[in-house]
């Protein structure tokens, strides 16, 4: 998938996003989820655009995807995991789960891979392992009736939420376990990885900026009172 097709799966996604403060019932049910949402896309695109610009300039990028991407981005994701999985217990583990996570975040920019040289592969990696687990449970809980008894799953924004968040970090742990593999003697197969891996995440932030909608599009379709 090439950039542009990328920043405008983004885009659409953000301006989605943005529209729903406009066009989305006054409903307080999703207010604060939303508002999470919509500043983890807004964010996602302005480091994305500088990351560009950087390139345009011909200055290296990779300590802003690091930063921005690997590291920050990875931290809102699991916070609102934990916000939406309104379990105590889980929630400890996620927190737990972050302070380890910067903990080696911070050991292997150090010692194995230079945060301002090369993206960070261990460090993504543990990422990538983390959210596809909070996932998992939450889904699991959502499809054993543990949540959202009375309410059609597919009317549920978390559970579109969930679903492209797992869809893409569960690819990434493919990709990035290639790359560490490959990256010296098969650019054309990082190549293609990585592409197939932007075309995950570009869905990700579509289903990201798309997923309010859920309860207006489905409700009426399953006839179920949506929470």
């Amino acid at each position: 998938m090439g950039t542009g097709i990328y920043l405008f799966c983004i885009s659409v996604g953000l301006i989605m996003s943005a529209l729903y403060f406009v066009i989305g019932p006054k409903d307080i049910s999703y207010r604060y989820s939303h508002k999470y949402i919509f500043f983890l896309m807004a964010f996602v695109f302005a480091f994305e655009m500088y990351a560009i610009s950087l390139v345009n300039q011909g200055k290296p990028n990779v300590l802003v995807y690091n930063i921005c991407f690997v590291i920050a981005e990875t931290v809102v994701i699991l916070w609102y995991l934990g916000i939406i999985l309104e379990n105590k217990k889980m929630r400890r583990h996620i927190s737990v789960f972050i302070l380890a996570f910067l903990g080696w975040a911070l050991l292997n920019s150090l010692f194995l891979q230079n945060i301002a040289e090369r993206i960070l592969n261990y460090t993504y990696l543990l990422a990538s392992l983390g959210i596809s687990y909070f996932c998992v449970y939450f889904l699991f809980q959502v499809f054993n009736f543990q949540k959202y008894r009375d309410t059609s799953v597919v009317s549920i924004p978390y559970f579109w939420q969930v679903t492209a968040f797992l869809i893409f970090y569960t690819t990434s742990v493919i990709y990035f376990i290639s790359q560490s593999i490959t990256w010296d003697y098969d650019l054309y197969l990082n190549n293609f990885l990585g592409s197939i891996n932007r075309i995950f995440a570009a869905l990700m932030y579509l289903l990201l900026g798309l997923s309010f909608y859920a309860p207006m599009a489905f409700s009426k379709i399953y006839g179920r009172q949506v929470l």
